[in-house]
């Protein structure tokens, strides 16, 4: 089955706790280990308690060492590529896109998908650091997805919150809904709908974020305890309604920082089956398998983009046309699509659109420089 083998994902975050289960390597040689490449050079290496990157790490690729584990992670089958953020005190600090671009991919054993789970604060116009990510995805690494969290400054709906790096043209933003369940305490309302604190768009310049939502409101994932080794499952499984702890090295987390890392593995997943698959593609996959939420939100807004991940629409493809051909100025491309309904068929016909677009103008206030349209 599909489980992201095959596939490396790049994580930038704080210090990794490499002790717990779900991370430890059954052995030394290259089928085994999870963790394929960590970079300290920037960060302190620190693994501090309950701390941030071991969660999103588990919530992609997590495994237990031994047999199935209660927080094992979305792409359990894929590999990680680690990139240390956190200095001391001052907590995660921006590297700059070269540095972080070339330890991730250029020495991170293959990584063609990044997960940022953390932001700069800054929701204003296009600024320095969206044209240069912008610039690097379109002009250098356009076989990566670049996956962001949006933000949990939305409570109350407020708009034009969602924060860099996802807000970003070519970055993927990816913002929060609920869980159901023993993964949902009294009173929440469901799976349809969005967490209140996920960051809405549109961004300064009116562009459409965030790209799509996916759980992140109490997610079971690998904690960690750097004064024990080998963490793992409680006695018990896992229900917020009792505790927010399963084990020393497990525990419930919420934010868009749990949701990132969700579409991650799924795109890990996408891109085992489609292997050739660049950052684009993934993109349009996963927003055109989009299940829009129902509860109390109009559906392709600025609140839950294309709506919730849905992998099980997204790999289902009976014709998928990659065109890689240059459209100038005023030209059109024209498609037709015969759909034979003879058989019964009852298939949706989704058709969706995907470019990495060239860097803006810091400030701008028109910042699409392609501005593609699809019309059906």
């Amino acid at each position: 089955g599909l489980d992201g083998s095959g596939q490396v994902v790049a994580v930038a975050d704080g210090g990794l706790d490499r002790d717990n289960c779900y991370f430890r390597d059954a052995g030394a040689d290259d089928d085994t280990e999870k963790i394929v490449h960590y970079d300290d050079s920037f960060g302190d290496k620190k693994e501090i308690p309950m701390g941030h990157g071991t969660y999103v790490s588990g919530i992609i690729a997590g495994r237990k060492s031994s047999n199935v584990g209660y927080a094992d992670g979305v792409a359990p089958g894929s590999k990680l590529s680690f990139f240390d953020m956190e200095v001391g005190s001052t907590g995660i600090q921006d590297p700059g896109v070269s540095r972080l671009f070339a330890s991730s991919f250029n020495s991170g054993r293959g990584a063609k998908i990044l997960n940022a789970s953390w932001g700069r604060g800054y929701k204003g116009k296009y600024s320095a650091f969206c044209r240069d990510y912008d610039n690097a995805l379109r002009s250098k690494y356009s076989n990566v997805l670049f996956v962001a969290s949006s933000g949990n400054t939305g409570m109350g709906g407020v708009a034009s919150t969602v924060q860099n790096p996802a807000d970003c043209k070519n970055t993927f933003s990816v913002g929060a809904s609920l869980s159901s369940g023993n993964d949902a305490r009294s009173r929440e309302m469901g799976i349809e709908y969005l967490a209140d604190y996920s960051s809405r768009g549109p961004t300064f310049d009116g562009r459409f974020k965030p790209d799509i939502v996916a759980p992140g409101h109490f997610i079971v994932a690998a904690n960690s305890d750097p004064s024990v080794v080998g963490e793992c499952d409680g006695t018990t499984a896992p229900n917020v309604q009792k505790s927010l702890t399963a084990g020393l090295g497990v525990q419930y987390v919420s934010g868009t920082s749990m949701s990132s890392p969700v579409v991650a593995g799924t795109a890990s997943i996408l891109r085992q089956y489609f292997a050739e698959g660049c950052g684009s593609l993934l993109k349009a996959l996963l927003m055109n398998g989009a299940q829009p939420l129902t509860g109390g939100i109009q559906q392709y807004d600025n609140n839950q983009g294309m709506g919730r991940l849905n992998l099980l629409n997204s790999n289902d493809i009976q014709l998928i046309t990659v065109n890689d051909k240059r459209i100038g100025n005023g030209d059109e491309d024209t498609y037709d699509i015969q759909i034979d309904t003879s058989n019964g068929c009852d298939a949706d016909l989704r058709v969706t659109l995907a470019w990495y677009d060239a860097p803006g103008m810091v400030g701008c206030t028109n910042c699409l420089l392609n501005d593609i349209d699809v019309y059906m």
